[in-house]
């Protein structure tokens, strides 16, 4: 019986040197430029890879309190996301926050 081949969910392949999301189980974000991956959905960003406020500090937006920090500065030039931990991934071009129409709703009621 043969086999099918099966294929990635999404194709990582278009966002290759294009700045990307990572949100990670657990609720860290990470920003940087996809420079590969692999089929397990092992990522590797660089380029200022940034990663926003966890989430345990309450701080929603980034503040003077808590500057994004930088995890490829001198010694370290591309940072490995494992795949396993990924919960979501986007691109950031053409990304924006849109507000939630449900949350609206519950606040006029």
């Amino acid at each position: 019986m043969a086999t099918k081949k099966r294929e990635m969910v999404i194709d990582l392949h278009t966002y290759l040197g294009k700045r990307i999301q990572v949100k990670f189980i657990g609720g860290r974000v990470v920003q940087g430029v996809l420079v590969g991956y692999d089929k397990l959905f092992n990522l590797v960003l660089s380029d200022r890879v940034t990663e926003d406020a966890p989430p345990d500090t309450g701080v929603t937006d980034t503040t003077e309190d808590y500057p994004p920090r930088m995890l490829d500065e001198a010694g370290a030039p591309r940072v490995i996301c494992r795949g396993s931990q990924i919960m979501t991934i986007s691109p950031m071009d053409g990304f924006e926050e849109i507000a939630n129409p449900w949350l609206q709703a519950e606040e006029m009621a």
